[in-house]
């Protein structure tokens, strides 16, 4: 009966020193799953216009607007300083007037959409506010081709100001297989008047556009082989296609 009983304990025990390793190495593995390496990458300086920045309003926009203005001389002393950076001296501008209350948008956007590196967490963007109660938006597309609205806030203040805009859980910006990370593309800014604002001679101002991401990259026999882009530049194929 005794030697019954020994054995026993010593089988709880083995089992329980099995889960215990098991246990260990599921979290391994959770926390390798879970590395991050996060960093910010300036997506516009707005130095120059290489992107095809641009404006386009909504129907009720004023003959003649939007307009826009690329290397104003002005930034951020917050950002730069009272004198300023010799490589970040410049903003882009927009102004534009509507001529019937509402819910009237103006868009600032890219002439092709901009891809964003690696996993995006939060977007930033110095943007000059005239105290106008209007809102701001950012538009992102993900992989499958959904686009999303993310709120930036109103713009009802003075002066210089730095937005964060951040990117949900739920928006999708990996997959299961090779390559994992399927990146956001950036489609434009979305800036809303209300009822109840100024009609006319909106402005505001842009400047150090810049994203913090997740820029990790897993590590297994073979990974050089995820550089899908610069692998298949040119393939060869067997396919006559229709005759």
């Amino acid at each position: 009966m005794k030697f019954s009983k020994i054995a026993v304990l010593s089988f709880i025990l083995v089992i329980f020193a099995a889960f215990l390793v098991s246990n260990s190495s599921l979290t391994a593995q959770q926390t390798m799953s879970k590395n991050e390496l996060i960093t910010s990458i300036v997506l516009e300086t707005f130095e120059n216009n290489d992107k095809g920045w641009h404006a386009e309003g909504s129907k009720y926009t004023k003959t003649g607007f939007p307009q826009w203005q690329t290397k104003i001389e002005n930034w951020p002393t917050s950002l730069f300083g009272q004198k300023g950076d010799p490589n970040n001296k410049y903003c882009f501008g927009v102004r534009t007037s509507y001529y019937r209350m509402g819910y009237n948008y103006l868009w600032i956007l890219t002439k092709e959409p901009m891809k964003i590196p690696g996993i995006a967490k939060s977007f930033y963007i110095w943007v000059w506010g005239a105290n106008f109660a209007y809102d701001l938006e950012l538009q992102v597309t993900d992989y499958t081709g959904i686009s999303y609205s993310l709120p930036g806030g109103k713009l009802n203040y003075l002066g210089w100001k730095i937005i964060r805009i951040d990117v949900p859980n739920y928006i999708p910006q990996q997959q299961i297989q090779l390559p994992r990370i399927k990146n956001l593309l950036f489609e434009k800014f979305i800036i809303w008047s209300n009822p109840g604002a100024p009609l006319e001679n909106f402005y505001v101002y842009l400047d150090h556009f810049s994203v913090l991401t997740d820029i990790a990259l897993e590590t297994y026999d073979g990974d050089s082989l995820n550089n899908v882009d610069q692998i298949w530049t040119n393939p060869e194929s067997n396919q006559q296609g229709n005759k």
